[in-house]
């Protein structure tokens, strides 16, 4: 069963049947409180991808009920392997937390979202010799525009990959394919693991593994976003390149920011296009109350909407218009 779960970053939702008399003012999504943790549990470190050096993070959304449980987590984005969702899954699910409250009453929230890191201590810090002759061949055969052969290359790389560094530079690669294919959705993906970063430590500075190109790789990933109707992922990704080291004297990010103010000040009705991967969950952060389906790749068999206060499942129909009132409260759902 396929089905979509809205991220909200703010406020509210009706069903699609919901009787408008007037036309309803898209309001702007603010920030919800996140319950208070008591309790967090590292996860396990899976030995298969401990043996081999491998390295990762997981980033995953999930909602805490009323006694503060963790219930329904949903993982957003991830690098390294499904081995890392499964043990952040597990984690995850023990941790506890002083559950939100309204009214003196707790109450179910899923404004709720984590990236879990799986760093070894002693882990690599570039990539190995056997990766760089891999990265150095699939390289070769994009400059000649062998894309099927560069694609076979990436795949048995990636059931090799270590650390940060060959992760990005796999998400380069990768990006590239999917450009080749006019695999926008896959290009996004890959764009925005591409342009992962680190902390150096020595300057106390944040760098992308894959150099200063994360300027030019992150502008793209944001005119893709912006394109696909999905602004609020747009607009995280705009903040996170703002604290690369560098960021305020690149052309791309003063570009970008005239962007992000446009994005800020527009009322209209949000479209939303929607494409499969080989999940069984499509997530879609939205940053305004009111907003509509435009299009769809693949099927969808239902549509959960999770708002901080309040989750709701409804019959997805394409084209349909939805406007979240003011009444459930402020959220930033999964």
């Amino acid at each position: 069963m396929r089905r979509i779960i809205i991220l909200i970053a703010s406020v509210i939702l009706a069903s699609s049947t919901y009787a408008q008399t007037t036309k309803p003012t898209s309001l702007k999504i603010a920030e919800a409180i996140d319950p208070i943790p008591v309790k967090r549990v590292h996860p396990e470190y899976p030995p298969e991808s401990a043996r081999i050096g491998q390295q990762g993070w997981v980033k995953v959304s999930f909602v805490v009920n009323q006694k503060g449980r963790v219930v329904d987590p949903v993982v957003l984005d991830s690098s390294g392997g499904r081995g890392f969702e499964r043990e952040a899954i597990k984690a995850l699910k023990k941790w506890r937390y002083e559950p939100a409250m309204e009214n003196g009453q707790p109450v179910e929230s899923c404004a709720n979202k984590v990236q879990l890191d799986f760093v070894l201590a002693e882990g690599r810090s570039g990539a190995t010799k056997k990766g760089l002759v891999k990265l150095k061949e699939i390289a070769g055969a994009l400059d000649q525009d062998r894309f099927d052969i560069a694609a076979t290359l990436l795949t048995d790389f990636e059931s090799n990959i270590g650390n940060g560094y060959e992760q990005s530079f796999y998400h380069f690669y990768a990006a590239k394919i999917a450009a080749s294919r006019k695999d926008t959705a896959a290009q996004i993906t890959h764009l925005q693991g591409a342009i992962a970063t680190y902390y150096d430590f020595q300057r106390h500075i944040r760098k992308f593994y894959v150099g200063d190109a994360g300027f030019s790789l992150g502008a793209t990933a944001f005119a893709l976003l912006v394109d696909e109707g999905r602004w609020a992922e747009a607009i995280n990704l705009y903040k996170s390149l703002s604290f690369v080291s560098g960021s305020d004297e690149r052309t791309e990010i003063k570009q970008l920011a005239s962007y992000v103010e446009k994005i800020d000040n527009f009322e209209g009705m949000v479209p939303v296009k929607l494409s499969l991967d080989e999940r069984a969950v499509v997530l879609h952060q939205l940053i305004r109350s009111q907003f509509a389906f435009t299009s769809l790749e693949g099927q969808i068999d239902g549509l959960e909407i999770r708002c901080q206060k309040r989750r709701e499942t409804y019959t997805f129909a394409l084209d349909s218009q939805w406007n979240i009132p003011e009444s459930w409260g402020r959220v930033a759902c999964c």
